[in-house]
């Protein structure tokens, strides 16, 4: 549904399953990140001016690395191209697990800044499930301020809950709806803004409900740095999805890949 590209970012990965504690499923590092992910090479199934390479030419071309416990994905930024070409080198990469349920976070060094021309994504999806589900965690384009949180279901779906700090409302997550529902970070927690405090997290929680925290580096939970996450103690979160009018979390968003 979209071109990705995450630059610079440093990303355990913990997935946790439990409605009270977690039990670490996956932990996902500069060591072991290919263990995990795998690069996707197809044709952007959204016609974006990009080639999507396999790991040894985005390795080559320095758009995949692993340094000081970072693992960086990036874009080509200095080739001159001809519009005729087949598209900017990229990289995506998809999970070869999938989960349904508990706690996915991700800690990020840096983000891309808000440019004209980008289309960074970080997302999860089901598209072979009956029903559809994806959540889009964090997706923004050209020189928007803050990074878009958006839900896309195959069943109809409406975003009722509005006890979430993000702003720009949208409420039909129908597939058929593009833009799908959800709301836009503040500029802190994206881009330049983000890059400036020092990277952070980006916490998804999908259990009966659906909740989206963003942390800036020197905000993030005692209990996420320990290993012990408690999301009854994050706050407010940026974005929450509630079971409703039949519209169930748990059957809609199943086997996730990210």
């Amino acid at each position: 549904m979209k071109t990705t590209t995450v630059a610079a970012a440093a990303c355990p990965v913990l997935l946790g399953t439990g409605a009270a504690a977690y039990t670490l499923q996956w932990d996902v590092n500069s060591s072991n990140f290919l263990d995990y992910f795998v690069f996707d090479t197809e044709t952007d199934p959204t016609a974006g001016f990009v080639k999507y390479v396999d790991q040894s030419t985005a390795s080559s071309d320095g758009l995949y690395s692993t340094s000081n416990s970072q693992i960086y994905l990036g874009v080509d930024s200095t080739t001159v191209l001809d519009s005729s070409s087949t598209g900017r080198n990229s990289v995506r990469v998809y999970s070869q697990d999938t989960f349904s349920s508990g706690i996915l976070i991700t800690d990020f060094a840096h983000l891309p800044v808000s440019v004209c021309g980008i289309w960074p994504a970080y997302w999860t999806i089901n598209n072979q499930a009956n029903p559809y589900g994806e959540i889009d965690i964090m997706e923004a384009y050209d020189d928007v301020a803050g990074a878009y949180v958006s839900l896309h279901t195959g069943n109809t779906c409406t975003l009722s809950t509005t006890d979430f700090t993000g702003t720009d409302i949208r409420t039909d997550c129908t597939l058929s709806n593009g833009g799908g529902c959800g709301v836009q970070s503040t500029s802190s927690q994206f881009g330049a803004g983000f890059n400036s405090a020092g990277g952070g997290v980006w916490v998804l929680s999908l259990e009966n409900s659906l909740q989206l925290w963003v942390f800036p580096r020197d905000e993030i939970p005692a209990d996420i740095t320990n290993g012990s996450p408690d999301p009854s103690g994050w706050g407010t979160p940026l974005f929450e999805f509630d079971s409703n009018n039949g519209c169930d979390v748990a059957s809609n968003f199943i086997d996730q890949t990210v």
